[in-house]
């Protein structure tokens, strides 16, 4: 959390910061020349409007991740929150394509490669993805349910800070992650090109 409250903060990556995933196998995402040419355009005009209407150098930050809405710390340093939903078998079937991938390790610029033993989506990354959404949607359900709108957004964003910032949060960690996203966005993503995600969630950026 502290590191990325230090990119929020500054807008750039640290210079000793390193990341392995360029050794890992990145996918191409379909998306016509023409929408890419619209969204850069229209990035580039909020830019624009940012410094002359306000004085702020705008720099974009994207953070991605299969866990990422657990834990209420990183939830509070987003300003923009979106949830991708799709379905069990779709991905597992992306897990299983990887051949395997790098993961950090400590003084080791490459990382550690790492391939999924047998069983272990069914037994282990699936049930943490269950346990770590199930409240943020209506009656537990992560597939079909819509999004729980918190009572109170402060409460939930700022159980982290109590103490250390950087640390878990101050009470159990089960009952204090894994709640209620404020201001959370989900997109039907199986059933949508990247021109509609663009186009959904541009709006959230304004």
């Amino acid at each position: 959390m502290a590191f990325l409250r230090r990119v929020k903060d500054t807008g750039i990556l640290p210079e000793d910061h390193k990341s392995h995933d360029g050794l890992n196998k990145q996918e191409p995402v379909p998306i016509s020349d023409d929408a890419l040419a619209h969204w850069r355009s229209q990035f580039q005009e909020m830019h624009d409007s940012a410094k002359r209407d306000h004085g702020v150098e705008l720099v974009w930050g994207l953070v991605d991740g299969f866990l990422l809405y657990w834990h209420p710390g990183i939830i509070k340093e987003l300003d923009v929150r979106v949830f991708l939903r799709v379905s069990y078998s779709t991905l597992k079937s992306r897990r299983e394509r990887r051949f395997g991938y790098h993961t950090a390790v400590q003084f080791s610029p490459e990382g550690s490669f790492w391939r999924d033993p047998p069983g272990y989506w069914d037994d282990i990354v699936w049930p943490a993805y269950l346990k770590a959404h199930r409240r943020i949607f209506a009656n537990g359900d992560v597939d079909n349910g819509a999004p729980v709108t918190p009572k109170d957004e402060k409460d939930v964003v700022d159980i982290a800070t109590e103490g250390n910032p950087t640390e878990t949060p101050a009470s159990d960690e089960s009952t204090q992650c894994g709640l209620p996203v404020p201001g959370l966005l989900v997109l039907p993503a199986e059933d949508m090109s990247m021109e509609e995600i663009f186009t959904t969630t541009s709006f959230l950026a304004t």
